[in-house]
C-alpha cells in the first residue's frame, strides 16, 4: 500500500540507492512508474507493508517502510533489493556502489566522487568541511528529513578527508 511520506511515522524505516549518474526527466518518469508498482505489491510474509518512494534531486531512489502497520522481513528486503537490480539492469544505472558520496559542488548541483577521492578534493578546493554531503546510510524518516543532508565535518564522512 502507498502512502504519502508526509503521513508516515518518523521512525519509518528508509533506504536510499544513489544513482551514479544523473536521472533524466523522460527515465524518471518511467523508474517512478515502476517503483509505484513495485511498493503497490510489496508485502512481508504476504501481509501488504506501508511503503512510500520517490526519486530525489533526479539521482537517488528513496523507499520508506512505516512498520507501525507490518515490519519488513528478510524476504521483503530481498525483494526490494530485487527489485533495484532489475532498475539497475534494465536502465544502465548503477544504483548500489556504497563507495560513491554526493556532494553539493553549488547549491543546486550534485556531484558524486569516490569515498577515497575525498581527500584529493579538498587538496584541490573544490570541497572542504563546509561542503554539504548526502548521508545515504540514514535509518529512519526522521534522520532522513534532518540529517541527510549534512556538513562533512559533522558527518561520518569526515574520516576520508
Amino acid at each position: 500500500m502507498i502512502i504519502q511520506q508526509q503521513e508516515m511515522d518518523k521512525a519509518s524505516k528508509v533506504w536510499i540507492f544513489q544513482s551514479t549518474s544523473l536521472i533524466d526527466t523522460d527515465l524518471k518518469e518511467q523508474i517512478q512508474a515502476e517503483l509505484i508498482a513495485f511498493l503497490t505489491d510489496w508485502a512481508a510474509h504476504s501481509v501488504q507493508l506501508h511503503a512510500s518512494g520517490d526519486i530525489v534531486h533526479h539521482r537517488f531512489i528513496v523507499i520508506m517502510v512505516d512498520e507501525r502497520f507490518t515490519g519488513t522481513s528478510g524476504c521483503s528486503l530481498d525483494t526490494m533489493h530485487q527489485f533495484i537490480q532489475y532498475l539497475e539492469k534494465k536502465y544502465n544505472l548503477n544504483l548500489m556502489d556504497r563507495m560513491q558520496v554526493a556532494y553539493f559542488h553549488t547549491e543546486d548541483e550534485i556531484k558524486t566522487a569516490n569515498i577515497n577521492e575525498l581527500k584529493q578534493l579538498v587538496a584541490q578546493n573544490t570541497i572542504d568541511g563546509d561542503t554539504y554531503v548526502l548521508d545515504n546510510l540514514v535509518a529512519t524518516k526522521g534522520d532522513y528529513e534532518n540529517r541527510w543532508k549534512v556538513k562533512i565535518k559533522d558527518s561520518w564522512h569526515k574520516r576520508f578527508l
